[in-house]
């Protein structure tokens, strides 16, 4: 499915101004079972990636030292008409095109011990550099450039971390641990929107491009304690701080919608039940969570004041607490049939919402992709074959999720067009697999993905001020897979 669909209304600008309406694309396309998209431009996308690894364990006297070292290189390309809309007059409407380029390289070294006593631990220092480029960003409106843009952002991160864990009797274990992070990231932007614009800049009026440089840190503790009630099932509470980095948004279209952005961090409280009956014929997993976010970081679109264009602005506005419930169920039935399956509910809101005035907004915000219910079912079958070596086994998985938002801006039409539809799928494949000499093993595997819905569906949802797009996706999808491995 090239591109994207255009869910504009009449009372929004590129509906009214440019006659860009849902009705020439979404509506049409609802109608044919989301199996086709509009415009001359079929949505472009390619990703080259390089990755290697060294990863080396020296084993000594009840402790082991671990070095991992990783490189990463990335060439992505991107052409997209932004609004899900026709052509007009024969030409794109809104067509941006991005190249990207990443390098990154990390190294970590970490000590682990493994004593027969009540005490353990683990500790480590890790490093991670990362030079990105967009090279560049390209804006037309119908066949005419109106922006491209050149960046450069650049992050050096340090951190060092540990934990132990300390048995207090034979049946209670204390876990402490922490990790400090300290990070700098620098950016340099040129960009040509009308005029050139551009950071660093002596003449700015923003800080942030006179001095396009950021630091941060930050210490996370780690607190639980687990108590075995009997040999089959053990209960823990733990209480953790997460750290999110602040920074630059390097594809901004315009410099309001730069940054930088500060850090989020999230406090998470949770209690939980782990168990396993009938000789480990049955696990039963429960878990309960609070999560609290302070100065939560938030996607928000927008239309560019200085272009057409979609813009992503990370805003740190929102403060909100998700609570939680999940249970797990996996069942050995027989020796080659096994079924699991799992629910879980969200209580996921906003404590606060604050707008560039200060005034808090929160009713006009949704959080994103926190549906209430998740359900899913599913099983294994195994069988042996007698003709020839190896085993077949049959696989089914049913999934089923709860309405959920993807963006923030709640439909200013009162139309809910952020919202996608609950919506169930099923899942098959079979597949032979066979291990032959020297453990190499062979795979072949046919499957079928949302074997049950031919038409394809919604699954997200941008609202960019002056239109609101969403993304397509397929339903039923099949296909086979082969796998060697050595």
């Amino acid at each position: 499915y090239p591109g994207v669909l255009n869910l504009t209304r009449p009372g929004e600008t590129f509906c009214d101004a440019f006659s860009v309406c849902a009705d020439s694309s979404y509506d049409v396309a609802k109608s044919n079972g989301f199996d086709l998209s509009f415009g001359s431009q079929p949505f472009e996308s390619g990703i080259e990636s390089q990755t290697y690894s060294i990863h080396a364990d020296w084993h000594l006297e009840n402790m082991t030292l671990t070095s991992i070292t990783a490189y990463n290189e990335m060439d992505e390309f991107g052409r997209l008409e932004n609004t899900g809309g026709p052509d007009v007059g024969g030409q794109p409407f809104l067509l941006v095109t991005r190249n990207q380029e990443l390098e990154q390289w990390s190294q970590e070294i970490r000590v682990s011990t493994d004593y027969a006593g009540p005490f353990n631990f683990v500790a480590g220092l890790f490093y991670f550099k990362m030079d990105y480029a967009l090279a560049p960003q390209t804006v037309d409106l119908l066949g005419a450039n109106i922006a491209r843009s050149f960046a450069e952002q650049s992050l050096e991160a340090y951190a060092a971390y540990g934990e132990m864990n300390y048995d207090l009797t034979e049946k209670t274990s204390l876990t402490l641990g922490g990790r400090f992070n300290y990070e700098t990231k620098e950016i340099s932007v040129a960009q040509r929107v009308g005029a050139l614009l551009s950071c660093p800049d002596l003449n700015s009026p923003t800080k942030s491009c006179r001095d396009p440089k950021v630091d941060y840190d930050n210490f996370s503790p780690r607190i639980g304690i687990d108590h075995n009630f009997t040999d089959e099932m053990m209960g823990y509470f733990m209480w953790s701080r997460g750290f999110r980095s602040g920074g630059w948004n390097p594809r901004a279209v315009s410099p309001t919608a730069l940054g930088p952005y500060d850090p989020e961090t999230i406090d998470n409280f949770e209690l939980g039940i782990r168990s396993e009956w009938f000789d480990n014929r049955l696990r039963v997993n429960a878990t309960a969570f609070h999560m609290k976010y302070d100065d939560k970081q938030e996607a928000v679109h927008r239309e560019s004041p200085l272009t057409l264009a979609v813009e992503t602005v990370i805003e740190n506005a929102a403060s909100a607490q998700i609570n939680g419930i999940e249970l797990e169920l996996q069942s050995s039935i027989t020796a080659n049939l096994s079924l699991n399956a799992a629910i879980g509910y969200l209580d996921a809101e906003y404590d606060e919402f604050l707008n560039d005035e200060g005034v808090d907004i929160k009713d006009q915000r949704r959080l994103n992709f926190a549906p209430e219910w998740s359900i899913s079912v599913g099983g294994d079958y195994y069988h042996a074959l007698d003709s020839i070596p190896g085993g077949i086994t049959v696989s089914a998985n049913y999934k089923w999720v709860d309405d959920y938002s993807t963006d923030p801006t709640r439909d200013p039409l009162g139309l809910d067009r952020e919202m996608i539809d609950n919506y169930g799928e099923v899942d098959f494949s079979i597949s032979y697999e066979r291990v032959m000499a020297e453990n190499k093993r062979i795979k072949i595997s046919v499957f079928a993905d949302d074997a049950f819905h031919s038409d394809g569906r919604i699954s997200r949802v941008s609202n960019g001020g002056s239109f609101v797009f969403a993304d397509q996706q397929p339903g039923r999808t099949w296909g086979v897979e082969f796998m060697y491995e050595m």
